[in-house]
């Protein structure tokens, strides 16, 4: 079995709960017949422990000299950890790897985002429990784990096991404060996402699983010092199910925040994004994807410095296959075209987008079925343009992009006897190998 279908099972995503008879969108916009490749740097490690395996990758940067790419470290089959380390303008590593969370307990799905100055927050859930089954279960709703577990686990762990903390880091990589508690009641939280203004204020997003049959998007905005300025209720209507945010912040500390909303007793997902003004306070929501019968999943979101943001996501085109969509909205809420990003013959999942500060491109990568990494460049006016497969066995693209153009993929891939993080730099609209990163 390969590790693809492993882990979709794992999920409980069968072919039975595809969809049948779906729909196709033909006024979403096609790619580009005459697509070029674009040219991207040799591949470079990123963790310098290179025993077990790292996964489930994230990245950051300031957007000229400074990026930082987070990930989990798995210690051992009932303990994983998140680890960091820092790159300069050229991409070289500065410092040593850093320990971001290293307890006995296991600490999944970091996200991370970075200031003007290279101060960075990495976020993570927390597992309050020390089971394999918890660490495999809660570690595979974005990310494939490299040792499938046989027989899989067929039941998910007890419920209120799961928090959410942070971690506040200047640019040398050295910890600044206390680490934060971000969400630790009663009920699981999970699933975080994290943005920040140039300035330092942050806002962390996560799934609230307020029963056992609904889930909310709330939010926790807090100031550059660490210091909570509100909590936000992002998105929790009794009669949908929503999960899997991902918020994105402007200069001007507005806020967006794209999640996946399916009606109470239904199969039908679709992309919704709220738009929360620089105090927290929830002005508008966009139906970025409502396809009917049709499911819109696993949004990602990037904001530019002037608040117009695009999301991508995971578009149900037929019972076993899979596209990838993107649309632009403006910071006053006006839609773009939808746009394929690809159409392919077979399933292409776990998107991710990094939109250029300030021209309106971006870059989207994500997995094609045969478990490849494969990232591609949109132009302002919603075109594909270029893009490139990368190699063979990479998984969980993360992507960051710099003011010039040029922007770095990470993934993880089985190098030798493990599992390693590796990176590569690429330009947008350029020609030619980029500098080694």
């Amino acid at each position: 079995m390969s590790i693809r279908t492993w882990w979709k099972r794992l999920i409980g995503e069968t072919p039975a709960r595809r969809r049948s008879g779906q729909s196709f969108d033909r006024s979403a916009q096609a790619l580009e017949p005459r697509e070029l490749l674009t040219v991207f740097s040799t591949e470079t490690v990123a963790n310098t422990t290179r025993v077990l395996n790292q996964i489930d990758v994230a990245t950051a940067s300031n957007g000229t000299d400074r990026s930082v790419a987070v990930w989990v470290h798995l210690a051992s089959p009932t303990n994983a950890d998140i680890r960091a380390q820092l790159f300069d303008n050229n991409g070289v590593k500065t410092g040593p790897e850093i320990q971001v969370a290293d307890t006995t307990k296991s600490e999944l799905k970091p996200a991370v985002a970075m200031d003007s100055l290279g101060n960075f927050v990495v976020t993570w859930q927390v597992l309050q429990t020390t089971r394999a089954v918890d660490v495999v279960y809660y570690g595979l709703t974005k990310q494939r784990v490299p040792t499938p577990v046989n027989p899989a686990p067929s039941d998910p762990p007890p419920r209120n096991v799961i928090d959410i903390a942070a971690q506040r880091f200047d640019s040398n990589g050295s910890p600044m404060g206390n680490r934060l508690i971000v969400a630790n009641s009663s009920i699981d939280e999970f699933d975080p996402s994290i943005a920040m203004t140039p300035q330092g204020p942050f806002v962390i997003s996560y799934t609230a699983q307020v029963s056992t049959t609904n889930q909310d998007i709330r939010a926790r905005l807090f100031f550059a010092n660490g210091s909570t300025q509100r909590d936000i209720t992002v998105a929790s209507a009794s009669n949908f199910n929503e999960c899997r945010s991902s918020v994105g912040r402007a200069n001007d500390g507005r806020i967006v925040v794209a999640y996946e909303s399916t009606r109470a007793n239904t199969n039908d997902s679709n992309i919704q994004l709220a738009r929360i003004s620089p105090s927290g306070i929830v002005q508008a929501v966009d139906a970025v994807a409502t396809s009917g019968s049709s499911d819109d999943e696993r949004p990602s979101v990037s904001v530019d410095r002037f608040g117009n943001s695009v999301v991508v996501w995971e578009h149900f085109r037929s019972p076993t296959n899979r596209d990838i969509w993107s649309r632009t909205v403006s910071s006053i809420g006006q839609l773009g075209s939808v746009v394929t990003v690809t159409s392919g013959l077979y399933d292409e999942d776990l998107p991710t987008v990094a939109m250029h500060p300030s021209n309106g491109s971006y870059v989207v990568g994500f997995v094609s079925n045969n478990e490849r990494v494969i990232v591609a460049e949109v132009s302002s006016a919603g075109v594909v343009e270029r893009r490139a497969n990368l190699v063979t066995g990479s998984f969980a693209p993360s992507i960051t992009m710099f003011e010039d153009g040029q922007y770095i993929v990470a993934y993880d891939r089985l190098v030798s006897a493990s599992r390693d993080i590796l990176f590569r730099r690429g330009q947008f609209g350029g020609g030619g190998t980029i500098g080694s990163p």
